[in-house]
């Protein structure tokens, strides 16, 4: 993270040279490592895939995400090769190039628990729910179903020996079923994980679900022995067998990871570094699952998947980016100061280089929906904000940059939750908090003293107000405020007294700014824009979106939606685009941007993106022929060659003429030209080119098309 930062500020550096604006308009995720890891595949080609926050992602030179705004429920590799199966809501799919291409393989037309692939040569797929167990091949119809009535399935695991048997842990017992429906009970107890070595030694490991017990066999079932010795008090979660020797074998628990090396008769902890801070105190992480991969073991927990090896325990945290933050602040201009988010579990801070965890935020921390700092750079004041189940929000304040917090308000019972914070212009002591006001209650709430304890109290001029947002115009000395949904308010004082000004025409308006020319922007369903300061408006785009941020910068404004990505107006044109490339989910929470072209986006399940926005032409990336279409290339990652499609479109009448000049370049990730693959005119078809970086370095690299009018960028991963 550190080396990527420190190379992605030396780009940004050179970015006043000339270089196609186009590239730079990319989100790059930011972090922090998180999520709560599910499920974890290796493939034959030692490829890591996972599933952390129903999100899937894949290891090929950094994180990459899987399937784009899809949840999923299961995934695992094929026994050969760098095929992926995953299953989604509705159909099981499989992809050869890490998520760059997908086939549909079956829809089940149940909801899936599980998936596993058979060691064996056969590569029989098992799918399973709470009841029902499918299997099949992806080029063989149709798939087979097994119903074990009154059973509940937690795992089904493929024979290592047969192909036409399979291993199913069930609420009733550990069973052995065949593909012809028989089933026979091997250990007459509730089990929920099994392992056994891929080879022929016939060693069963399962796990109870009920006790902290785990029963082994030497003899594929027939005989059991069971011990807890070592192990802590609470059921284990998963297992997993180290094939060169079945003795060693390991166990996630709530307690972290626990090793055998005598065949299971005794386990000790295996845990170093394997932990978090909760409530002021290390505690170990709790251990979900776990898999093996040739010398190294991998454990997933809810704060991301951690390595370590077979003979030493000092685990490290190594992905992935998909933590769910809620909200976002920083603190001041510059790059290297403090970014803080408030996630499901508490708050995180960046200072640019790494990302480190306040004294609020542990496994248990409280869900910080809103957090809020002062642009001052000399102001260590940071306010997290946890709403209660009664409709109260309990407010967190830090003096120091967001390390240790402490709790210092608790607003009224139906005070609703905060929609924003501001301070003062004139005294930065002095901090507003604008409410939903879910009840009749105060609208704002104020202190006189940097939100410190008791120091809060209700503006008596806002009582039974709902505030949704403010915005400053400096030209003025003027706050704007959007009160009971859709009122235009002014103050002139500071936010003492408000004076109505409009009713903008839309239900809800969740944000509003002020650009120059005394312009004013307002974001609800869809964007509305007014010339007079706020008495007349106009729609403006996006009105089938639900925009709840709208940021001004670079003469242009970006819009935020909670469900349908980002979109750019590109210096106030009138033409709404969409601004998502390079983010891989369309689910944003919050916006930030300061000085020109800094932003960051947070995401529901993939952490942080950052954009150093450069917007000098409105043709860069409008892209304005339909039909013109440059695809990804193929394969992605490459080594050492790699294939790229377009395509240029037959002209219209009177368009012009039916040749036209194209280039096509290749650039490194500073903006300097590698090669030019194609430089002359070109008729109307598809066309194929292959590159070859042979005699190039791992790492990013942009091709980019201009076909007339037709211009666009794309990335690729060249990885030896």
């Amino acid at each position: 993270m550190k080396t990527r930062y420190v190379l992605l500020l030396f780009v940004l550096f050179l970015s006043n040279f000339s270089f196609p604006q186009a590239i730079w308009n990319v989100w790059y995720q930011y972090g922090p490592y998180g999520g709560n890891v599910t499920d974890i595949s290796i493939s034959s080609f030692h490829q890591l895939a996972l599933i952390a926050n129903h999100s899937g992602s894949v290891k090929v030179y950094d994180w990459i995400d899987l399937l784009k705004n899809e949840e999923i429920s299961a995934m695992n590799y094929a026994t050969i090769g760098n095929r992926l199966y995953i299953v989604t809501n509705d159909s099981l799919k499989k992809t050869d190039d890490n998520g760059y291409h997908w086939a549909d393989v079956w829809v089940p037309g149940m909801k899936i628990k599980g998936l596993s692939v058979s060691p064996l040569l056969t590569g029989n797929i098992f799918l399973w729910s709470d009841s029902v167990i499918v299997f099949g091949k992806d080029d063989n119809y149709p798939w087979e179903t097994i119903y074990l009535y009154g059973n509940k399935i937690n795992e089904a695991h493929p024979s290592v020996t047969s192909d036409s048997l399979f291993f199913i842990a069930s609420e009733n017992g550990l069973l052995l079923s065949g593909l012809n429906g028989f089933v026979d009970t091997l250990l007459d107890v509730s089990v929920n994980s099994i392992a056994c070595a891929d080879n022929m030694f016939n060693r069963l490991y399962v796990s109870n679900s009920n006790r902290n017990t785990i029963y082994f066999s030497n003899d594929d079932g027939a005989t059991w022995d069971s011990s807890s010795v070592g192990l802590p008090e609470t059921p284990v979660n998963d297992l997993v067998v180290y094939n060169t020797n079945p003795q060693i074998a390991f166990a996630a628990t709530s307690d972290g990871v626990y090793k055998t090396v005598n065949g299971g008769d005794v386990w000790f902890k295996y845990s170093n570094n394997l932990s978090f801070p909760e409530g002021g105190r290390i505690k170990t992480l709790k251990s979900t699952v776990l898999a093996l991969d040739g010398e190294n073991v991998l454990a997933g927990t809810p704060e991301g998947i951690f390595k370590a090896t077979i003979t030493n325990d000092n685990w490290e945290q190594i992905g992935a980016n998909n933590q769910t933050v809620k909200s976002i602040a920083k603190k001041s201009f510059y790059f290297g100061d403090n970014l803080f988010i408030g996630t499901s579990k508490g708050v995180q801070k960046s200072d640019g280089y790494d990302w480190t965890t306040s004294s609020l935020y542990s496994q248990n921390g409280p869900e910080i929906y809103k957090i809020f700092c002062n642009r001052n750079s000399y102001d260590s004041l940071v306010i997290a904000v946890e709403k209660k189940a009664n409709g109260s929000s309990l407010f967190y304040r830090s003096m120091d940059d967001g390390n240790t917090f402490t709790p210092v308000f608790l607003t009224p019972e139906g005070t609703g939750k905060i929609n924003t914070f501001f301070a003062r212009e004139d005294s930065s002591n002095i901090i507003f908090a604008l409410t939903d006001n879910d009840s009749s209650s105060f609208g704002m709430f104020v202190s006189f003293a940097n939100g410190d304890s008791g120091t809060w109290k209700p503006l008596s001029s806002t009582f039974n107000k709902k505030f949704n947002t403010y915005a400053y115009n400096p030209n003025v000395d003027t706050l704007c405020f959007i009160v009971n949904d859709n009122e235009l308010y002014k103050s002139t004082d500071g936010g003492w007294t408000l004076k109505y000004v409009s009713t903008i025409p839309s239900k809800k308006i969740n944000d509003v700014l002020i650009a120059e020319y005394n312009y004013m922007f307002a974001a609800g369903t869809g964007v509305k824009r007014s010339t007079d300061f706020g008495y007349t408006w106009s729609d403006w785009g996006l009105e089938s979106i639900e925009v709840f941020k709208i940021v001004y910068d670079w003469w242009s404004l970006i819009a935020a939606s909670h469900t349908e990505g980002i979109f750019a107006n590109y210096h106030l044109r009138g033409e709404w685009i969409p601004f998502n490339v390079g983010i891989p989910t369309k689910r944003i929470n919050d916006m930030v941007n300061f000085t020109h072209g800094y932003l960051h986006a947070a995401t529901e399940a993939n952490s942080v993106f950052m954009m150093y926005l450069i917007i000098n032409k409105t043709e860069d990336e409008i892209n304005i022929a339909n039909n013109f279409s440059l695809e990804q290339n193929y394969p992605n990652p490459f080594n050492p060659s790699t294939k790229i499609k377009f395509t240029l479109p037959s002209p219209s009448q009177g368009e012009g003429p039916r040749v036209r000049s194209i280039t096509l370049k290749i650039y490194d990730i500073l903006g300097c030209e590698i090669t030019t693959l194609i430089n002359k005119e070109l008729a109307p078809g598809n066309y194929e080119v292959e590159f070859n970086g042979s005699s190039l370095a791992s790492g990013v690299y942009f091709y980019r098309l201009e076909a007339g009018s037709f211009i666009q960028t794309k990335k690729m991963i060249l990885l030896r």
